[in-house]
């Protein structure tokens, strides 16, 4: 769980502050690490990108932690250093330029204005896109230039990081229609959703906000969307990474983009002082290292084959409720429970409480009605059939809602002082409607004694559910 100490305006961003801001933002991407891992299908559905992204992260506030001066731009061009160094795949070396970028608008800056602040989103765009040999729409580069264009800066600098991050949330739903392999998923683009929470990151920080130990503090992969069958690069399957230095080449960037360009693709040529990041995924070993050893000396070096790493992933059953984290275990090891901003309208997907109007998915109000219309479910029929089935379901079905308060128990518009005055209110509500099929979901913090005398009192299949508000759901059907 969050919670906010509150905030004051922001008019100079500090390197102490920003330091902070870094430090939310690695909280934030590690709890997003198994989403974005299971989200990853572009280029290559190798399963990695919330890892890489969470270690290249990882380097560059390791590096602020060890920068004694707390410039602004101290601290950041030893955070870009430090990505740059621990970069990770083909998200990570983006990552990377990207913390570059917004090192390079802060030079010479103790501190940022608000201008100063939209600079370094605009830099940090404009070095990621330049570094990556063939710029392909709707991924994390396309978001990243609309964060840059989107930022307001008619208020203090954490209104404008509000503002980035909204922008940056509109460009991520986007990315389903824009890039081709996530057309018709209704899945987002891993690396751009993992730039979005780095950037909400900072704005946790910004606010005072603090995560506490929970229930929501890792985002387990479970609660990514499900994907299209997973297919094994067939040309290309190393993904290959290098810190050259000693750099002999008169021209060593436009040289490496032309020459790796040849042999392989997802290009991404990172320099730093004196060094240079190389990304590319290639089949060709021989001319790779004929490449690099020609630009200059080998530091590090990691080589992964993707075939291996698509074949480690098991997709599994296509239906997908986007439902609180804490739901997870009453929907069983075969549904997919996903976290709201992570989720996206899409076929095979129950959303409890949307806040937008969905055209694909089946909305329900509560985790209570969800798991009652799941069991119209059918994992051979088409996704129309399904959704067909459960909004009949719906359309007959009643919900009633109970909230416990301190002057007693909320049913249907009505306080009711007590246990015994609720159960009359109930049983009148019910017998309104007739016959039917009544199942109750009770609080996880009922007492066993209260769960037997509602069992009995309405002869009704008993659910507990880990909610507290509402404290109890009652759902009837004919």
């Amino acid at each position: 769980m969050r919670t906010e100490r509150g905030s004051v305006p922001l008019w100079r961003l500090s390197g102490e502050s920003w330091a902070l801001w870094m430090e939310g933002a690695l909280t934030e991407l590690s709890r997003f690490q198994d989403v974005l891992n299971q989200a990853n299908l572009f280029p290559v559905a190798d399963g990695d990108t919330g890892h890489n992204m969470v270690r290249t992260l990882e380097a560059a506030v390791k590096a602020i932690r060890e920068a004694a001066p707390d410039r602004l731009d101290v601290l950041a061009r030893a955070a870009a250093d430090g990505a740059l160094m621990g970069a990770r795949g083909n998200s990570g070396v983006i990552l990377s330029q990207l913390l570059a970028g917004f090192a390079e608008a802060m030079e010479g800056k103790a501190t940022a204005e608000p201008l100063d602040f939209q600079e370094g989103l605009a830099r940090a765009a404009a070095r990621a896109r330049q570094q990556v040999a063939n710029p392909v729409e709707g991924t994390i580069l396309t978001v990243a230039d609309q964060i840059a264009t989107g930022i307001q800066v008619d208020g203090d600098v954490v209104q404008g990081l509000e503002s980035a991050v909204e922008a940056g949330e509109r460009a991520l739903r986007q990315t389903t229609e824009v890039l081709p392999v996530l057309r018709g998923t209704g899945m987002v683009d891993a690396g751009a959703m993992g730039y979005v929470a780095l950037l909400r990151g900072w704005l946790f920080a910004a606010r005072g906000e603090i995560v506490l130990p929970g229930v929501d503090q890792k985002i387990s992969s479970a609660e990514s969307p499900a994907h299209p069958a997973l297919e094994s690069p067939e040309s290309n399957y190393y993904d290959v990474e290098a810190l050259l230095y000693h750099i002999r080449h008169p021209h060593p960037e436009t040289w490496l983009r032309e020459a790796l360009t040849a042999i392989g693709d997802s290009v991404v040529i990172a320099p730093g002082r004196d060094q240079i990041k190389v990304h590319v995924h290639t089949e060709q070993a021989v001319p790779l290292m004929e490449i690099l050893t020609r630009v200059g000396d080998i530091r590090q070096m990691e080589w992964l084959d993707m075939r291996a790493q698509v074949e480690a992933r098991h997709p599994g059953s296509k239906l997908t409720v986007v439902a609180p984290p804490e739901a997870e275990p009453l929907f069983g090891e075969h549904v997919r429970v996903m976290d709201p901003t992570a989720a996206v309208d899409q076929s095979h997907l129950i959303w409890v409480n949307p806040d937008l109007v969905l055209e694909q998915a089946v909305a329900v109000e509560s985790v209570a009605e969800a798991l009652h219309v799941m069991v119209e479910y059918a994992d051979d029929e088409d996704w129309e059939t399904n959704r067909a089935r459960m909004l009949e379901l719906l359309s007959k079905t009643t919900r009633y809602a109970v909230f416990r308060q301190p002057e007693g128990f909320w049913f249907d518009g009505t306080c009711y002082a007590d246990r015994e005055a609720l159960r009359m209110g109930v049983q009148e509500a019910l017998e309104k409607l007739g016959p039917g099929v009544v199942t109750m979901y009770l609080s996880h913090k009922a007492s066993g004694e209260e769960a037997a005398f509602w069992q009995e009192a309405l002869d009704a299949e008993l659910v507990p559910v880990p909610q507290s508000n509402p404290w109890m759901e009652i759902v009837w059907q004919p």
